[in-house]
């Protein structure tokens, strides 16, 4: 799928009624090119000589059931996402078969229209991310080869840098733009010209949006690229309605799955209401948040603790808990990675929470200069010549 062209979606279902019920509703609330088809032998010839974006399949089909049709679809064409329709009494098989088929989601007949479209959506979002990490790694790929064979060439390897620099870009987000009703301020450096940090933005349902910082352990290109892993992990969350915890929690099942062995993430969410600045946070190894509240000119820590990512896998995974906080006009959320914290002075004494509640206190300006001042006050704590790790910090408001 290009940037230009409409997404082909193909539903393949051998009741008239049903492909006549999906395919008008497709056509009318979307600008898909949607196709459809009662035989699964006549969908994998078409798919052959003519790729789609997504496939929705219905289980009981003549000739082969869905699941064989979609592990066919994947064999033919894997970056074909692939939804799987249904009923009750198939709902055991599907779940069996989902590995198989690598299914990105089943749906129970009758389906929810709403449902499905935002499925849909976030099925085809997922397919175009990893086409462009794919490509993105490709480049990096190659130009590590490069470097290999000329080790000694100081600009080629500064070079490769820079682009592996450019692919992190396009993983981390811009200035917040559309920031869906916070203000979200961020502040990152990374110990080399690359690094292991990430933070993003993602909007839920019922007006909350959930803020995402984590932090990959080590530095360079494997924490970089294990960064991509982190923000398609992320991608299956947007407009769903979701909490903290359960976000980790479905965060390291993905994770550990895919992570270099012996390579972990810690990581921290928080879910604002927009409407009401209500919030919730969640943590999987990063440092204590603070809340600075505007109203009562008071810093509070928010003791907030759990396991990083990746370590272990789902069923050993730890029930996260959670902490309560209000956010209102004027307050903030700071978050940080632990490069922030863990500055050290020549006393081997931590800049830690003492000292970022001591700059949180005595600043009064914007987001961005509190930021400054974080980052300022934690080199004057530091060691002259000390080897920086990767350091992100961000301030999160309610929209004025």
């Amino acid at each position: 799928m290009s940037q230009t062209s409409k997404p082909r979606i193909l539903i393949v279902d051998d009741e008239q009624l049903v492909l006549e019920s999906l395919g008008s509703f497709l056509e009318l609330e979307t600008d898909y090119d949607v196709l459809c088809l009662q035989s699964p032998v006549t969908a994998l010839q078409m798919i052959h000589r003519c790729p789609v974006d997504l496939v929705i399949s219905d289980y009981l089909l003549p000739e082969m059931n869905g699941l064989e049709f979609l592990r066919q679809v994947k064999s033919k064409c894997p970056d074909t996402i692939r939804i799987l329709l249904t009923g009750y009494a198939d709902k055991e098989n599907a779940i069996k078969g989902i590995n198989e088929a690598g299914l990105f989601h089943y749906l129970e007949k009758p389906w929810d229209n709403d449902e499905l479209n935002l499925i849909i959506r976030n099925g085809l979002s997922s397919r175009s991310l990893k086409l462009v990490l794919n490509e993105k790694v490709h480049e990096l790929d190659s130009t590590l080869l490069e470097r290999d064979l000329l080790a000694e060439d100081k600009r080629e390897f500064q070079r490769e840098l820079c682009l592996a620099r450019q692919v992190q870009q396009h993983i981390l987000p811009g200035e917040f733009s559309d920031s869906h009703g916070v203000n979200v301020t961020a502040k990152y450096l990374p110990a080399l010209e690359i690094g292991g940090d990430f933070y993003d933005i993602i909007p839920l349902a019922q007006n909350k949006v959930a803020i995402l910082l984590a932090d990959v352990t080590g530095h360079g290109v494997q924490a970089a690229l294990s960064t991509a892993l982190i923000k398609f992990s992320c991608t299956s969350f947007r407009g769903g309605n979701i909490e903290p915890a359960e976000l980790l929690r479905e965060m390291n099942a993905g994770l550990h799955r895919i992570l270099p062995v012996d390579v972990f993430v810690a990581a921290q969410v928080a879910i604002i209401n927009t409407q009401t600045g209500e919030g919730r946070i969640a943590s999987g190894g990063l440092p204590f948040p603070f809340l600075v509240n505007h109203s009562r000119d008071r810093v509070d820590s928010l003791p907030v603790t759990g396991l990083v990512l990746g370590a272990v896998n789902s069923e050993s995974y730890p029930a996260e808990k959670e902490i309560e906080f209000k956010l209102n006009p004027g307050d903030r959320l700071i978050m940080y990675t632990d490069g922030l914290s863990e500055v050290e002075n020549d006393s081997q004494e931590f800049f830690d929470e003492t000292g970022m509640a001591r700059v949180l206190s005595a600043y009064d300006g914007g987001a961005t200069g509190l930021l400054d001042s974080l980052v300022d006050a934690a080199q004057e704590h530091g060691r002259p010549g000390q080897i920086w790790d990767d350091l992100t910090v961000m301030a999160i408001e309610l929209d004025a």
